[in-house]
């Protein structure tokens, strides 16, 4: 019975702060539960997929000399063409 008035007086002061919006109140409630099993750190956990680190300068210029010489090439193109 505490811990659900917790919950609810919890979602009803953050959810002032996001405007009431669904997305918001489930963002809040799955915090929520994280924390209660025992989650300590509020960074963000590893993710899989691909790193961020792919969008490199160097990068970014051969794809801007690809769509330089034809705009209309596919993202598929460009990828298989320059290896990415």
């Amino acid at each position: 019975y505490c811990d659900a008035n917790i919950h609810r007086s919890g979602v009803k002061w953050v959810g002032k702060c996001g405007g009431g919006s669904a997305h918001f109140k489930v963002t809040v409630r799955e915090g929520h539960k994280a924390f209660k099993e025992g989650r300590e750190e509020v960074a963000d956990e590893p993710r899989s997929g691909r790193p961020t680190t792919a969008r490199t300068d160097e990068n970014m210029n051969r794809v801007c000399e690809v769509l330089r010489s034809d705009r209309r090439l596919s993202i598929q193109y460009i990828t298989d063409t320059l290896n990415m």
